[in-house]
């Protein structure tokens, strides 16, 4: 598997730069990431009946961070795919650190997908 930063970042960019103030569209980008878990993950069926989802979050081991870097890791690698198809090449967590970082971000722009993260774990275990 060959990974490429740059293409990494020019994929994202394409989907959350504001091109104008240079900032990145931190609502959009929670909004995409949640739809990893809403639509994705909550449709691929994990096995005996229950989707990914149910498992990912009645996984007390998986911590909501892991969750959210292994959805936008996921959807980093959509995103290149859609850019540079056929895709060659994959985006690494290390990329998609810089990428925030670029922009004077952190994994903190993620505080209100925890917030729903939380809220969904908590409805899963109560009806587990």
């Amino acid at each position: 598997m060959m990974t490429n930063k740059n293409k990494t970042f020019e994929a994202l960019n394409s989907y959350f730069l504001n091109t104008a103030t240079n900032k990145i569209n931190t609502g959009y980008l929670n909004d995409m990431i949640f739809n990893v878990f809403d639509i994705e993950y909550r449709h691929t069926n994990g096995g005996n009946g229950r989707s990914k989802l149910h498992y990912l979050l009645t996984n007390k081991k998986r911590t909501n961070k892991s969750l959210i870097c292994e959805a936008f890791l996921r959807f980093a690698n959509q995103a290149i795919e859609n850019t540079f198809y056929p895709a060659v090449t994959y985006a690494t967590l290390d990329h998609l650190n810089k990428w925030l970082k670029y922009y004077g971000l952190d994994y903190s722009v993620f505080n209100p997908l925890v917030e729903e993260l939380e809220a969904m774990r908590a409805e899963e275990l109560k009806n587990n």
